[in-house]
């Protein structure tokens, strides 16, 4: 069963364009299928009056774009949405449709399928538009299938994964079962080369059979699109405009204030932002869901206690309700949320599940208590800060020290920067990877969580790779900032551990007071055990986060 559920991706540029077009691609799924959530994956934020209109019906979730898949690195950001909507699907299920849609009828007669999809031509399917339940077999063996990618941008080979690739796995008998093939009249028709039929014509025939339409931006922009503004969209007897004034007639307010609620009072008042997450909750799939949904979320309740014993009581009621938004998949009309706690001087912003899950290990689980008994604490370094969490809670605890906190990931660097600004000059952020040696890294493809952002990765690049984050070691850093010790170093790099340790830290270790350490995996575990062994500082172990003292 193929869950009512949509997913467009968009804003993979900076700075993205959202329009009166954009708009309607969104509006016209919300309208014609009345999904349970519509989520919008995007990786830049999007602005404009429009934008504003279209973010109260959909669920944000920031994603960062695949960057290669094994091994094979994903240059036109197209691409990279072409992987990026298979994953969102293998795990969630629902239909996606690209932005340069139109629905024009309920998908409802299709959601009893495994997976949908519709012939482009007899070169293969068009992947703008595919309903699948999760974890299909059809759309696991076509992610399989780009072990064998090979195109670099608008080559011969542009389309090879997202049109030739499904279509010759269609036709094998072993998939028959697994996905269901229409015809191009159910989702692609007019095709490209006959868009005069969508923006010129009155004439019905051929659409009897659509779902939706595809109007092919990068094809009609100049000679259609560029001309169509919301005043005359309605306008004229094209099926274009009929199509349109379907949408916009429709009212779409009803949906909106089912749950009674006041943005403004939600912000005001965290019991009565809390109560309104709860009474949002829809109802999910199936009864199993639903149970399983309580379940994991059932904890936000019960360690309420536990949340203001850490957080404060007002903190508390509004992570737990920021908690319960995110988990509803209510809609949030900023990109970010702020979360509050006792021990953080400032609110801080927070994205997403991610985001909120670094904030439960720092704020929550108090991971780095064991550092709270220190003296005399001047000169803190933060590697890997990501989103500045722990960078804060040290700055909060020690507010004579000041702190360098260094980011690779350009999104999470953002997001720091504005968590460190109301510490002023106490606090620096600095976009660098922290490495054995100075130079210049590639970001690799970060793992996800819930489709959230998490800590990226970093390597040397490949021959003829191009560099995307300068790298640096400790040593340089201690030189630049003219700074004799570190009273407190926190190391969080994914992984870069292990070439940190193996190599060049003789030439830092020792002007460092007291270490903490998040390792990855066995050969970073062994790095650090060697490098604090013949540096002669005592190793503890606090759960997953690792402390070394030198020895007075």
């Amino acid at each position: 069963m193929i869950p009512n559920v949509f997913h467009f991706c968009y804003g993979f540029l900076p700075e993205p364009q959202f329009g009166f077009l954009e708009y309607l691609a969104i509006k016209s799924a919300h309208a014609l299928n009345r999904p349970e959530r519509i989520y919008f994956h995007y990786q830049h934020e999007c602005t404009g009056p429009w934008w504003e209109k279209a973010a109260e019906l959909v669920t944000l979730n920031r994603v960062e774009p695949p960057r290669e898949i094994f091994g094979r690195r994903l240059i036109h950001f197209a691409h990279r949405s072409d992987v990026l909507r298979l994953r969102l699907l293998l795990e969630y299920g629902g239909i996606y449709m690209d932005i340069d849609t139109l629905c024009l009828r309920p998908f409802t007669p299709l959601l009893s399928h495994s997976c949908v999809m519709a012939w482009q031509s007899s070169r293969g399917l068009c992947n703008a538009v595919i309903l699948s339940e999760p974890d299909n077999e059809f759309l696991r063996v076509w992610l399989d299938t780009y072990r064998t990618f090979r195109s670099t941008g608008k080559d011969p080979f542009w389309d090879e994964h997202s049109v030739v690739v499904p279509g010759r796995l269609a036709r094998q008998r072993r998939m028959r079962p697994h996905v269901t093939l229409l015809s191009h009249r159910a989702f692609f028709f007019p095709l490209c080369d006959e868009m005069d039929k969508l923006f010129e014509s009155s004439d019905p025939s051929g659409f009897e059979e659509s779902y939706c339409v595809h109007y092919c931006e990068s094809v009609t922009r100049t000679r259609w699109l560029s001309r169509i503004t919301p005043e005359n969209a309605t306008q004229g007897d094209t099926n274009f405009s009929r199509f349109v004034r379907r949408v916009l007639e429709r009212d779409l307010a009803a949906a909106d204030d089912e749950a009674g609620l006041s943005a403004s009072s939600l912000r005001r008042r965290p019991l009565a932002r809390l109560g309104a997450t709860l009474a949002k909750v829809r109802a999910v799939d199936s009864m199993r869901h639903k149970t399983r949904w309580i379940l994991r979320r059932a904890r936000e309740i019960v360690w309420l206690p536990r949340l203001v014993s850490s957080l404060g009581f007002v903190p508390a009621l509004v992570y737990a309700a920021n908690w319960l938004r995110l988990a509803a998949a209510c809609p949030t009309k900023e990109p970010f949320l702020m979360l509050r706690s006792k021990r953080a001087a400032h609110p801080l912003r927070c994205r997403g599940f991610a985001d909120l899950a670094a904030f439960d290990r720092v704020f929550v689980q108090r991971r780095y208590a064991c550092v709270d008994e220190a003296r005399d604490v001047r000169r803190i370094v933060d590697c890997g800060a990501h989103a500045g969490y722990a960078s804060a809670y040290f700055l909060s605890r020690f507010p004579n020290a000041s702190l360098l906190a260094v980011e690779p990931d350009p999104d999470h660097f953002a997001v720091l920067q504005a968590n460190l600004a109301p510490f002023g000059d106490r606090a620096q952020a600095m976009r660098a990877a922290i490495w054995s040696h100075a130079g210049e890294l590639v970001l690799t493809e970060p793992g996800s969580s819930e489709g959230q952002p998490v800590k990226a990765r970093v390597r040397p690049p490949l021959a003829g790779e191009t560099p995307s984050v300068p790298a640096r070691d400790l040593a340089t850093l201690l030189a630049q900032s003219a700074c004799e010790r570190i009273s407190l170093l926190r190391m969080n790099i994914g992984g870069a551990e292990a070439a940190v340790f193996r190599s060049g830290c003789q030439a830092w270790i020792d002007r460092v007071d007291r270490l903490i350490v998040e390792l990855h995996g066995e050969e970073s575990l062994a790095a650090f055990e060697e490098a604090m062994a013949q540096a002669g500082l005592e190793v503890a172990a606090f759960g997953p986060v690792h402390m070394a003292v030198r020895r007075t």
